[in-house]
């Protein structure tokens, strides 16, 4: 979309004003001072595609009574121009909209602006210095939003369903709302309820009715729990005469293990564990007799070894180390000689090589700051920059000069062409007396018929008169001489009047006699063909020279732009003879190698930083080295013996030693583990004598045999207590041991009497049922009286549309859900593409200062600098700031302007960068004006201005 034209009514500052804008993809340059307008044309063109409330409006009412309003003309909205017009209170304020001559209204204007609304546009293509303050309140979800808005605005359509939906969750249920659809059902359904309580309550017996059912119920469920209590205790005796026999023998075997003596301490299966012990333990006694041999024989191999003392062995080896170490200091020595003459000689054949008369030892002089690389490439960068500026200018002076030349012989040879003044005067003349003789002559043409015409009418008139005075005679004798006198004066008048219509028209159409001359037809035509062929001529001079003046101009502009560059090139030039006399080495190279120079020298430097430490290690080798043969020298040892021969024995005596003290070690260890093994042996053995109260062997077996007998007793009444366990309660059991239990007789007795009290209480319950089944069948006849039915009905109804509203509810809030999980995938597949490009136009913004962008913990903005330290937006400078935040709003115009190709407004957004910033901003605006119309409202004159105000 392009704005190509704009005409204000009135609007602010601005009355009865035009604006026409190029249609080019430059950068639309509008200056002016404070207080000139500049914001109020911003904000009138957003009032014209966007409108504004009535509270904002009343600032931009005009003061001298215009109307607030006025036309636009867009063109990419639509395939034809668009006219849109808007003046406040005309059509309820909205735009009228006109296509080639076709109305439309503000609804379509807003279906081609695709859904955009003011605060949309403004977070993206409109702001000013003032707008960009706001970045520390953006964060991921600041950018979620206006990326949804804008991304998902297109057709409109998930928009409008997102606001039915939520309009339709709304008008169905409010958990505290009154009005909602189901909140009324919910109403609805607890006064039916009311009501069919109230109806019931006014059946009097119902509730009579009621509680004797519930007195019956009571009756019933009393009855068949004594029944059942009945049913229980026949059971128990019919248990206990079935198994009679298990019962008694568990009473006499309870009885033979109580007269067996009680307490007798003896391990379980502690016979058998004895002697299994006594089996395991033979073994190892034999092993330990044998360890105990092998170790008095290794004692008495080691008492045969005479060593040196540990001090003596010592010294020794440390002296032999010492020889080794003087040998490797002495190799390391001559390696790092050789090393250090092998990097003077790199360095100083590289300095050589790149012929800039510097020596080694000049190298190691000079400093060489971190920021000497960028200056040197700046000032590369800037002279290389300048000149190609001038090669520019200097073409387009070239040109501008040759298309003057073009101008003027053009010129000069239109000049020669024209036909001489006086000439064309005469022909002038020429043709003017033409055209008056032959009017003449058709004016004596027209009067010599008038003249024909005027005669015959004259000789008419006499007839006339003649006639009229003989019939007036004769009236005046024969008749009434009245008659005769009006007859004779009419026909006098009109003979009088024809005769006065003669001299007047004779003297209007007699032909005035003048000077001359006659033209052919063709002479005529070539005459003027002549005069307009001069008159043409001379437009086109004039047009030539006119464009000659435009050159002329644009001629003095270009020289004055070759004196700017001239200017800034001896500045540079200055900078750069500050350096070359700080680094004289440089006069011998071309600045725009300087940078290459530079790096090719840190090289060099790195390389000299491995001489100098390679160098102090080779000092420290040798101080190294005369301690170590100072300490050699002082050692009390014969050093012309073979010192590594007689280590070596003592080395075998010393392995040998060690040999049999581990051969000791290992012997004393399995005799540890021999006896180790024994142990539990014989702990088990204790603890089964121990446990069974003896001593001896003798008393433990006897012992045994007794425990045995009273084992065998008590498993026999375990089994026959697990037997009846499985039948009786555990106390009854209990009670068996205790011999209280009934005999046969008695048990068959008392299983009569239950079987009695069971019939009884059947007949009892049977009649109760009865009882109770009348009852109901009672109280369901008062139910199914109609007005109960009819409410249960209603309430039935209600209740199936409160079910249907609830999953026609429920639908539309998955509905919902699955709607902002759509623009939240959105959100995820744009927003990764806006932070990449973004990062790619701060990293430019701040001059590859910040190359990324990227949010943390889906929540907060950082950057990170080229270093790779990150910092939060508030760490930044404005300035910073401000870039970030236009970083952001390119970006989204960027990824979204296949669908939105909207102008750009900027007013003054720039004011805290520095120049350098400020250049690259107006690069990056010199790109996106191919994409999008960018108007920048700027209070700083520059040479490119389109609208000066």
């Amino acid at each position: 979309m392009r704005i190509d034209s704009v005409h204000i009514y009135g609007f602010g500052k601005w009355q009865d004003q035009q604006f026409s804008f190029p249609d080019s993809n430059e950068i639309i340059k509008i200056i002016g001072n404070n207080e000139s307008g500049k914001s109020t044309l911003r904000q009138f063109i957003l009032y014209m595609l966007f409108g504004e409330k009535l509270a904002k409006l009343k600032y931009y009412i005009p003061k001298k009574g215009t109307v607030l309003g006025g036309r636009m003309t867009v063109s990419g909205l639509s395939s034809k121009v668009v006219t849109i017009e808007r003046v406040d209170g005309k059509n309820k304020n909205n735009a009228q909209v006109s296509v080639a001559g076709e109305r439309k209204d503000e609804d379509w204007l807003q279906e081609q602006l695709k859904g955009i609304d003011r605060a949309q546009y403004e977070a993206i293509f409109s702001f000013d210095a003032i707008d960009l303050q706001q970045i520390q309140h953006v964060d991921n979800q600041a950018i979620h939003e206006v990326l949804i808005a804008i991304g998902m605005s297109g057709s409109d359509r998930i928009y409008q369903a997102e606001k039915k939906l939520d309009k339709n969750i709304t008008e169905l249920f409010k958990p505290y709302g009154k009005k909602p659809e189901i909140n009324q059902l919910f109403q609805e359904l607890i006064e039916l309820k009311e009501r069919l309580v109230k109806a019931k309550q006014e059946e009097a017996t119902y509730r009579v009715q009621l509680e004797e059912m519930g007195i019956l119920e009571s009756n019933l469920d009393n009855e068949i729990i004594a029944k059942q209590h009945v049913v229980a205790d026949l059971q128990q005796l019919e248990k206990r005469s079935a198994h009679y026999q298990l019962i008694e023998d568990y009473y006499l075997a309870s009885t033979n293990l109580k007269r067996l003596p009680s307490g007798l301490a003896f391990p379980t299966d502690g016979i058998e564990r004895f002697n299994q012990w006594k089996e395991q333990l033979l073994p190892l006694q034999s092993e330990q007799r044998i360890i105990e041999k092998n170790m008095k024989e290794v004692e008495q191999g080691l008492n045969t070894l005479s060593l040196l003392s540990d001090e003596e062995r010592k010294q020794l080896e440390y002296v032999i180390d010492l020889r080794e170490e003087m040998k490797y200091l002495n190799e390391k020595q001559e390696g790092a000689a050789n090393k250090l003459a092998e990097i003077r000689k790199e360095i100083t054949d590289k300095l050589l090589s790149i012929q800039i008369n510097l020596t080694f030892d000049e190298l190691e002089e000079i400093s060489l700051p971190f920021y000497l690389e960028e200056l040197w490439t700046e000032l590369s960068k800037k002279i290389e920059k300048i000149e190609l500026e001038q090669r520019y200018v200097e073409n387009d002076q070239a040109s501008n000069q040759n298309i003057m030349n073009d101008f003027e012989q053009q010129i000069q040879h239109e000049s020669e062409q024209l036909i001489d003044s006086s000439i064309i005067a005469n022909y002038k003349q020429e043709l003017v007396e033409a055209d008056l003789t032959r009017e003449q002559e058709n004016q004596q043409l027209r009067f010599q018929k008038w003249q024909k015409q005027y005669r015959q009418q004259s000789k008419s008139s006499m007839i006339i008169f003649m006639v009229g005075l003989l019939i007036s005679i004769g009236f005046l004798f024969l008749t009434d001489w009245m008659w005769g006198g009006i007859i004779a004066f009419l026909s006098f008048l009109q003979y009088v009047v024809m005769r006065i219509y003669g001299q007047v028209m004779k003297k209007w159409l007699a032909p005035v006699q003048a000077k001359s001359i006659r033209l052919s037809e063709k002479e005529r035509v070539e005459k003027k063909q002549q005069i307009e062929k001069n008159e043409k001529q001379k437009e086109r001079i004039n047009s030539l020279e006119k464009n000659l003046q435009h050159h002329r101009s644009e001629q003095l502009k270009l020289e004055a732009r070759t004196t700017f560059l001239m200017e800034q090139l001896e500045q540079i030039d200055i900078k750069i003879r500050d350096q070359q006399t700080q680094f004289p080495f440089l006069k011998m190279v071309d600045i725009a190698y300087w940078a290459k120079l530079y790096q090719q020298l840190m090289m060099q430097k790195e390389r000299l930083t491995v001489f100098q430490q390679i160098k102090a290690d080779l000092t420290k080798l040798d101080q190294i080295k005369q301690q170590k043969e100072r300490e050699l020298t002082a050692l009390p040892i014969d050093l012309d013996q073979n010192l590594a021969e007689v280590l070596q024995i003592e080395t075998d005596k010393h392995n040998e030693a060690i040999r049999l003290a581990d051969r000791l070690k290992d012997l004393s260890y399995q005799l540890d583990q021999c006896r180790e093994k024994q142990q539990p042996y014989l702990n088990e053995i204790n603890q089964l004598m121990a446990h069974a109260q003896v001593e001896m062997e003798e008393q433990f077996i006897k012992k045994g045999e007794q425990f045995n007998q009273i084992a065998a007793t008590a498993h026999k009444v375990n089994q026959l207590h697990d037997s009846l366990s499985v039948i009786f309660e555990e106390q009854t059991i209990i009670d068996f041991a205790n011999g209280q239990f009934s005999d046969k007789n008695t048990l068959n007795i008392h299983m009569k009497e239950s079987k009695k009290k069971l019939e009884k209480s059947e007949k009892a319950i049977n009649q109760l049922q009865k009882n109770l089944s009348d009852r109901k069948a009672a109280i369901e006849l008062l139910e199914s009286k109609e007005e109960v039915s009819i409410i249960n009905h209603q309430l039935s109804l209600k209740q199936e549309k409160l079910s249907e509203l609830a999953r026609k509810w429920a639908i539309q809030q998955i509905a919902q859900s699955k709607l902002i999980k759509a623009k939240t995938s959105y959100s995820e597949k744009y927003m990764p593409m806006i932070f990449e490009k973004a990062s790619s136009y701060f990293n430019r913004l701040t001059i590859e200062r910040y190359p990324s962008i990227y949010i943390e913990d889906n929540k907060n903005i950082l950057v990170e600098d080229k270093e790779g330290f990150q910092y939060d937006v508030a760490e930044l400078s404005q300035a910073t700031k401000d870039q970030l935040y236009i970083a952001l709003r390119f970006s989204l115009s960027h990824v979204m302007a296949d669908r939105f190709a909207f102008p750009f407004l900027i007013d003054d957004g720039f004011v805290h960068f520095d120049a350098g910033r400020k250049e690259r901003v107006l690069e990056l605006l010199e790109e996106i004006s191919q994409q999008h119309q960018v108007f920048y409202f700027t209070a700083n004159k520059t040479e490119t201005a389109k609208i000066v105000l």
